[in-house]
């Protein structure tokens, strides 16, 4: 409910931005099977809605796993080469962690340089992982839910859209029926995963993080003036516009 009050007035300006975007997917799966569930006759309504909502929550991460599987000429190439330190240094240009001098910055860049495979690797695990949600349900959500609490942390992107809707399911599966934690059921589930991302495409994430981390500066000229035309400007369409 508040999720959806609070994205009703962006969605009249502007498509659901990325933070939106799964908990507007869970919605109209809801709904769906509300309305279904009223129409045709379901053995085990629960469990239909469970493996709905399941695989569109997958989806959304399964997704971003596979792409940078497929980033580079190897499936390792984006946990080995991709620079995540980078984001810090990103974070720290738009005023996050602000209050650090240059000097601790380097060494903060510095010691999460070091972590860099082993987060990729972990970011990757947990994207690809959801596939297989059925065997290990709790660990798989609560790795995300850390995942998006670092990345808070690291660079003050707030999911919090999200981390609520991962903590509803984590406290949810155990009302999940038996038939789910089978190995036929996880097979279903896994089958399903991709026909929800066709009807829910989400976004395939594979940043890489360059070294030279910039923000495009335009000016154009008003009368006799020079005016800065800043990124600000383009909200709420700030990502198409760099």
């Amino acid at each position: 409910g508040p999720i959806l009050a609070l994205v009703h007035r962006r969605l009249r300006l502007v498509p659901a931005s990325l933070h939106e975007r799964l908990a507007i997917h869970l919605l109209i799966v809801l709904v769906s099977s509300l309305l279904l569930s009223r129409v045709l006759p379901v053995a085990n309504g629960s469990l239909a809605a469970w493996l709905a909502c399941l695989a569109t929550f997958a989806g959304f991460y399964v997704r971003p796993g596979l792409a940078k599987l497929k980033a580079g000429p190897r499936p390792w190439s984006w946990i080995k080469r991709v620079q995540l330190h980078y984001q810090l240094l990103g974070a720290y240009q738009w005023g996050w962690w602000g209050f650090l001098s240059e000097s601790q910055l380097a060494k903060g860049l510095k010691w999460l340089r070091a972590f860099n495979a082993p987060l990729a690797f972990w970011v990757v695990l947990s994207e690809v992982g959801m596939l297989f949600l059925p065997l290990c349900p709790r660990a798989l959500l609560s790795s995300l839910m850390l995942f998006h609490l670092a990345y808070l942390l690291v660079c003050g992107a707030f999911f919090w859209e999200n981390l609520v809707l991962l903590a509803g399911c984590w406290m949810g599966v155990s009302t999940l029926p038996s038939a789910f934690f089978t190995l036929p059921g996880a097979i279903l589930f896994c089958a399903l995963v991709p026909l929800y991302l066709r009807n829910f495409p989400s976004s395939e994430l594979t940043w890489w993080e360059l070294p030279l981390v910039q923000r495009m500066w335009t000016e154009v000229r008003v009368g006799q003036a020079w005016l800065p035309l800043c990124h600000d400007w383009a909200d709420p369409l700030e990502r198409r516009f760099y």
